[in-house]
């Protein structure tokens, strides 16, 4: 038995996706929907064919904005604004109180759903009437666990903290959520909570979706005139990280190796190069955490016939190019626990592990506090070496790739322009087996 953690926005009917390949593996594939994930508790799923059907889905979804309608991953985490019927036929706005929870409290109680559904199928599980097989019994053995994005956000905090757990595979997650949010295709939404809060906290400048943070990434020289406003934006991403660290994965990577809470865990980190939904900033966040580099899989995706693509969902996604030998690593580690280079020998697309810790220090995509072009160029690929710090380079990364002695170029963040925008996709957003979510406001 393999437990899969689906994306965010997503249900437990991505496990489809690569269900049959773990099954040709021997392997039976299980999932539950995440805290607020899969419409409303009377959604349905409709699956097409000459012998289709239409069932309930049951999600979990609520409808926390008071519109009368439940979105894909509502009641994941309180609403940013709240309608209210004012009573004659008009209906008011105002900011939710409970904004700053974010994610913290809906990734959690994800993590300890699956901790239950882990005890579930210890305790015992048949499947009814499969056809010419009859009743199946479930294997009791439920070691391993996959997740891609949000699957292997909540992914990292499982791994960390179930005893029964020994083996995961955790694909494109990052940390901490403000982070992921700010400097990806979410800043639109981190916006639309700056701009509900009392008093408003967008400061326009440079950035893309109106505000400007002036916070350097690794990569950049200290900042000594930030765009006004951006200070107090500053404290309020400060305190929303500090908040949120129990519901954030790079607290818990420690416990997968370097202080186990028992035995160590076998796990293998997958992360895409120039990532635009979970920067590889983020992703390199719970990597130093839990010194993982070895255990870590780079897919250079700037080095295959889809670079133009944000290659986030490469393990599930056909239209990138290296989704089947993702799958074929994915499956062989969850079989076996062997870490499959998939494409050997000497092929350039897949690091195993990566090669250079720096290039999970920057985004490889245009600065979204500027709009200004990619860094490092496209064409130049790595990403050089932080600037000369000692106490940095004795911290971050495995000897010999932290730290870094050249110092980086000198680039501004005042830079102005048209900005480009990133692809404003969801975790996850992906769907292709035969079946349409319908939403429900029951």
């Amino acid at each position: 038995m393999v437990v899969y953690g689906p994306g965010f926005t997503r249900s437990y009917f991505d496990l489809f996706v690569s269900a049959d390949l773990n099954a040709a593996a021997g392997l039976a594939t299980i999932a539950t929907n995440p805290l607020g994930h899969g419409y409303g508790p009377a959604s349905t799923i409709t699956v097409d064919g000459p012998e289709g059907a239409t069932f309930l889905s049951y999600g979990r979804g609520k409808d926390l904005t008071g519109d009368g309608e439940i979105e894909a991953a509502e009641g994941s985490q309180p609403a940013t604004a709240v309608s209210t019927d004012a009573g004659d036929g008009s209906t008011t706005t105002e900011p939710s109180p409970n904004q700053v929870h974010g994610l913290r409290g809906g990734l959690v109680q994800t993590v300890v759903d699956n901790m239950a559904l882990v005890r579930t199928v210890e305790a015992g599980m048949t499947v009814p009437d499969c056809g010419v097989a009859g009743d199946v019994a479930l294997s009791a053995d439920v070691t391993r666990y996959y997740g891609l994005s949000f699957g292997g956000i909540y992914g990292t905090m499982l791994m960390g903290t179930d005893p029964s757990l020994s083996r995961g595979l955790l694909n494109v997650g990052g940390g901490p959520i403000v982070d992921i949010a700010r400097l990806s295709g979410f800043r639109n939404l981190l916006a639309a909570t700056l701009e509900n809060n009392d008093p408003p906290l967008l400061n326009g400048g440079p950035g893309l979706d109106g505000f400007t943070e002036s916070w350097p990434l690794p990569h950049d020289p200290p900042i000594t005139d930030p765009v006004p406003g951006a200070m107090r934006i500053q404290r309020y991403l400060s305190d929303a990280t500090w908040y949120g660290r129990p519901g954030g994965p790079e607290p818990y990577a420690p416990l997968l190796r370097k202080a186990p809470r028992g035995a160590a865990k076998d796990v293998l980190y997958q992360v895409a190069f120039g990532d635009a939904t979970v920067p590889n900033v983020t992703s390199g966040n719970i990597v130093r955490a839990g010194d993982l580099f070895d255990r870590t899989t780079y897919y250079r995706n700037d080095r295959t016939a889809t670079a133009s693509r944000n290659p986030h969902g490469f393990l599930a996604d056909p239209t990138v190019s290296g989704r089947g030998q993702a799958q074929l690593q994915m499956t062989t580690f969850m079989a076996s626990g062997t870490v499959l280079d998939p494409d050997t020998p000497a092929g350039p697309v897949f690091e195993v592990p990566i090669a250079d810790a720096d290039n999970l220090q920057c985004l490889h995509y245009p600065h979204p506090q500027t709009g200004a072009d990619a860094f490092p160029p496209p064409a130049e690929g790595e990403c050089p070496p932080r600037p000369a710090d000692a106490e940095l380079a004795a911290a971050d990364g495995p000897p010999g790739e932290g730290g870094g002695l050249r110092p980086a170029p000198a680039r501004s963040l005042a830079a102005t322009g048209a900005p480009a925008a990133l692809p404003a996709l969801g975790l996850l957003l992906l769907g292709y087996a035969t079946w349409s979510a319908r939403r429900s406001s029951s």
